[in-house]
């Protein structure tokens, strides 16, 4: 797939960036890292109150990014458990099956 220059705008910031992402992929993504970004600034004004200071752009990508990543890295951690326990509960039914099956009667 080619890459495609976009002008992107996040949070109020104009960014250019290079993807190979189609339209609807981009604006899901964009979507994505607004509601990262919102969540963030939320949890911020729970624990400091309404006087807070306001922080650069790039720190508030960058910390924003690492929100995603830990979520990412939450999601992959409880799919590779949920995906051990049904390996595990498939190896369990199937020792409960008999190995001989018995020779099929005629009708």
């Amino acid at each position: 797939m080619t890459h495609r220059n976009v002008r992107l705008e996040i949070a109020g910031q104009a960014l250019e960036c290079q993807t190979e992402l189609s339209e609807s992929e981009l604006q899901e993504a964009v979507a994505l890292v607004e509601q990262s970004l919102l969540a963030m600034e939320s949890r911020a004004k729970l624990l400091y109150g309404d006087a807070k200071k306001e922080a650069d752009h790039g720190v508030r990508f960058i910390l924003g990014t690492l929100n995603l990543a830990y979520q990412l890295i939450r999601q992959e951690k409880e799919a590779l458990k949920h995906r051990t326990d049904l390996e595990q509960k498939l190896l369990t039914l199937l020792e409960d099956v008999p190995g001989d099956t018995p020779p099929s009667l005629p009708l």
